[in-house]
């Protein structure tokens, strides 16, 4: 009955031009479109598939993300489009867009310029860019908002030391409340997804003792409010010679 009335609403919503072309939605009475449809991150998985082939596919795209998240990176905020000729060396990268640097880095990095890698909407994307078309990301706090069960963990290791403020994340667990908060981050702001290196400084109402902080983690409350501070980058240059190849 329900999907007969989604159906229908939907069908009704085209109908009147709500839908425009490119998948954004419209005001009814010739709005401009108020932004993309959004969707989680997909696996392509061909009909003929085995079930044995399907599940190494999606192991191998969950292993991705969470390998990149599980790493020391540092962010860089792209400050002017990168759209260099077809090469699949270079990261195509558009302004405003953030890009992760692994530390230390995986691949030796040549003058001038900087092997990054970016999630866009479901799909990592790696290559080098300039850096003159980059800058450090400042620091920043960002809010995440979990749900678990009676007694679950929230799927996510930190650590501390005697008299801290806050806790360090070292580790997500897959599967955990943590690990699918990131999930749905991918497609939508995976920049606000928890990774290795973020720092714990409030949960729910509790602030300024590492030690209350994991109390408050470890409670058994359904829903657990969690602000975390990402450090600044500090250590990306541009030199004089950087230009667009």
């Amino acid at each position: 009955f329900w999907l007969k009335r989604w159906s229908s609403f939907c069908r009704g919503l085209q109908s009147r031009g709500m839908f425009t072309q490119g998948g954004k939605l419209a005001h009814a009475f010739g709005g401009a479109a108020v932004g993309p449809l959004r969707r989680l991150p997909e696996v392509v998985i061909r009909a003929d598939t085995t079930p044995e082939i399907a599940r190494e596919a999606v192991e191998k795209f969950r292993g991705g993300w969470r390998g990149d998240l599980s790493r020391s990176v540092e962010e860089l905020l792209v400050t002017r489009d990168f759209a260099p000729d077809d090469d699949e060396a270079w990261l195509r990268c558009f302004a405003g867009e953030v890009l992760c640097r692994p530390v230390p880095q995986v691949q030796e990095e040549h003058p001038g310029e900087v092997h990054c890698f970016l999630w866009r909407t479901g799909v990592r994307l790696e290559g080098w860019v300039p850096k003159g078309f980059v800058r450090p990301s400042e620091g920043y706090q960002f809010y995440v908002c979990l749900s678990r069960a009676e007694g679950e963990s929230l799927g996510m290791a930190h650590r501390w030391s005697p008299g801290d403020t806050e806790l360090r994340v070292e580790k997500i667990k897959p599967d955990g409340p943590v690990d699918l908060w990131n999930q749905g981050c991918l497609s939508i702001c995976p920049r606000d997804a928890v990774r290795k290196g973020d720092l714990i400084v409030a949960v729910n109402e509790v602030y300024g003792s590492a030690d209350e902080l994991r109390a408050e983690l470890n409670a058994s409350a359904p829903v657990v409010r969690i602000c975390l501070q990402r450090p600044a980058t500090l250590n990306i240059v541009a030199t004089a010679g950087d230009v667009q190849p």
